[in-house]
């Protein structure tokens, strides 16, 4: 049968007409009112066989594709042999093309090149990630892994039944795939689940999750195929998975009932409202992560284009009685800043952190320049323009 509307948005039916095909036969996806067919709902259909239900990826490689990719790639020095016998400096060079985020620190680069190295990954191909210290190979270096076994043969995919979404536990606007992925010389399919859950979808628009979270759903039920059928003998998890394993993490609050961790979703109400978080960003509704930086500990969070750094919070200080508040001098006023003291970048941080509270992010974003190579004026004139901002 096709893939119906209640099983994928309309939306999502016409990408997938435009980025799938069938898996079945490999004609051409087309999107029609099912009506003709017994359903009062459009549906996403093979042109040449009702009862084909499955998709593949148009960017799927060919068989003579993937031979080839794996000889050029041998030639080239970037298969897993080449990639594991290459030294720290070399590995480290590849990854400073890669494009990472500007908040990588040398620590994890160090780590990318000692995990790369170990188990044969490319990090310029985008197939290892390092989050909060700790690395994740990504769905690319499953697809390639695959590949170099020469027993792959082709993964299809499609949205699950109301039957499974049910089995599964699914809520209703939770998005649910199923993958198939077939090994040369195996009789069935292994097949892989991949759920993005409803409140992961709240966000910026430009977040892939957000734009085509059928698509993340899709390569989360990949990544879980693709780790059944194919060992890759890690000790840690992929990036799908991680990302799907956080929002299944569940708490207890106290008065409130059971809560997802990441996503704040209340899933068993015990009557009373869950309260903020100590550190929350009410402009972006989501929490602050605890960071370090070059003048201490800071809460922030990532945005589009950067990041959103907490406001530091004025101490409340303890009420006194008259008489007391009376006796005690009024405070000094601060000195004013000596402008002709700031002759360095360095010095521009450390001023702009101790009268304004700003990280050297926040400076650079206030300077409307992407990098401190890219200031043009002196640092006495950068301070005086963002002291003049301010008042």
């Amino acid at each position: 049968m096709p893939i119906l509307e209640s099983e994928m948005p309309l939306e999502a039916m016409k990408k997938r007409a435009q980025t799938h095909k069938c898996g079945v036969c490999g004609g051409i996806l087309v999107v029609c009112w099912g009506g003709a067919y017994g359903y009062n709902q459009y549906v996403l259909k093979c042109a040449e066989n009702f009862d084909h239900d499955t998709l593949t990826d148009l960017k799927q490689q060919s068989k003579e594709y993937q031979e080839g990719n794996k000889l050029f790639r041998r030639l080239q020095g970037m298969d897993t042999t080449a990639l594991m016998k290459m030294n720290e400096t070399n590995m480290l060079a590849r990854i400073a093309q890669a494009k990472f985020p500007a908040e990588m620190t040398v620590e994890d680069k160090k780590l990318m090149a000692e995990v790369s190295i170990s188990y044969g990954l490319d990090p310029l191909m985008q197939e290892l990630m390092i989050y909060q210290g700790h690395p994740y190979p990504t769905i690319n270096a499953r697809y390639r892994k695959a590949q170099e076994t020469g027993k792959f043969d082709g993964i299809n995919t499609r949205p699950a039944t109301a039957e499974e979404r049910k089995a599964r536990h699914c809520q209703e606007f939770d998005i649910l795939y199923c993958a198939e992925v077939w090994v040369k010389g195996s009789s069935h399919p292994f097949i892989g689940w991949g759920r993005v859950r409803a409140a992961e979808r709240k966000g910026s628009e430009h977040l892939p999750i957000v734009k085509d979270p059928d698509r993340q759903a899709e390569k989360r039920a990949e990544a879980m195929g693709l780790r059944k059928a194919f060992s890759m003998p890690v000790p840690f998890q992929s990036w799908e998975e991680f990302e799907e394993q956080r929002a299944e993490e569940v708490t207890r609050v106290d008065g409130v009932g059971k809560v997802r961790k990441r996503t704040g979703e209340i899933i068993e109400v015990e009557g009373k409202v869950i309260e903020e978080p100590e550190h929350f960003c009410k402009e972006h509704n989501r929490a602050y992560e605890l960071k370090t930086g070059r003048f201490g500990p800071f809460y922030a969070h990532k945005i589009e284009g950067g990041w959103c750094n907490e406001k530091k919070k004025k101490e409340a200080q303890p009420a006194e009685a008259p008489e007391a508040a009376a006796e005690e001098p009024p405070p000094p006023e601060k000195p004013k800043r000596d402008t002709l003291l700031i002759v360095t970048i360095n010095n521009l941080y450390k001023a702009c952190h101790e009268d304004f509270g700003m990280q050297p992010e926040d400076v650079l974003k206030e300077l409307n320049v992407s990098s401190q190579n890219d200031i043009t004026d002196t640092p006495a004139e950068c301070y005086q323009r963002i002291a003049a901002a301010r008042q």
